[in-house]
């Protein structure tokens, strides 16, 4: 259980599907499911060791399969459910006095919650990071592409052994992301600086809107999505945080919050700090 916990917080910092606090409100089923029966006195059932290892097992394994959101969620998180709301049947059934029923049914509640929670938390992911890693990814192409370039026994079609252009290396088929300078690409403006006579590039990606740090605490806290969309909050801009840039280093660098009024120099990047 603690490992699932500590597992949960993992897409907050990759920005993916699902939030944490939508797989915290997921496995909050699992302690209430024990503490429920508990305290209504339902009598334990008599399974064998196997069956047990295999209920655990399977369920383990839908809670993993929850960490990756979208369709891939969906019949595992039906398993869950289906396992909160048969185990609170089982408490308004087999439970003891009318407590059962108050018990029975607060975990007919969670199961709902949990669930309405977990999708809230799927549409309400900060998608900065993803955006982040496709510039940057695109900005190491770019890099690598003109150490072809500038070899003409690899290049097709190049004869100068000096870098090339977006246009050029488009052109030499070393790149085919159709990107130009000064357009908008997945949340991110890209550009370039090519110095032939010195045999110096750079290329650099830049966010298409600014953007102002949140913090998301609350995805933290089970429920906290769901109050994110019960309180109408809109998501912001889809761009990152960060500036990038590469040059012919093929060193990757960035800046947080850059002042995106002004143009991308050399000279800036080279106070800009090195990407891990």
């Amino acid at each position: 259980m603690v490992a699932l916990v500590v597992c949960c917080v993992a897409p907050a910092y990759a920005n993916n599907p699902p939030q944490p606090d939508g797989l915290f409100s997921i496995l909050l089923i699992f302690p209430a499911v024990i503490l429920g029966r508990w305290l209504a006195g339902v009598a334990p059932a008599s399974k064998s060791l196997a069956k047990r290892l295999s209920t655990a097992f399977i369920l383990l394994v839908c809670v993993i399969l929850c960490l990756g959101g979208t369709g891939l969620a969906l019949v595992p998180l039906i398993i869950i459910a289906g396992y909160g709301i048969v185990r609170a049947t089982q408490i308004l059934r087999n439970g003891q006095g009318r407590k059962r029923i108050l018990i029975g049914s607060a975990l007919l509640g969670l199961v709902l919650f949990a669930v309405t929670d977990y999708f809230a938390s799927l549409l309400s992911y900060d998608p900065a990071a993803a955006l982040e890693y496709v510039a940057v990814s695109r900005l190491r192409s770019l890099a690598a592409a003109e150490q072809e370039f500038r070899t003409p026994t690899v290049a097709k079609g190049a004869s100068s052994p000096t870098y090339g252009t977006m246009a050029e290396l488009e052109e030499a088929q070393l790149f085919s992301w159709n990107l130009t300078p000064n357009t908008i690409r997945s949340g991110y403006i890209y550009g370039e600086g090519i110095d032939k006579p010195h045999n110096q590039f750079f290329f650099y990606a830049v966010p298409a809107f600014p953007r102002k740090l949140e913090s998301r605490w609350f995805h933290f806290i089970p429920g906290g999505s769901l109050l994110e969309a019960l309180l109408g909050k809109q998501r912001g801009a889809e761009t990152g945080y960060r500036s990038f840039a590469v040059d012919e280093t093929g060193v990757i660098r960035f800046m947080v919050q850059r002042n995106l009024g002004t143009p991308v120099t050399r000279e800036e990047i080279a106070t800009w700090k090195t990407f891990p």
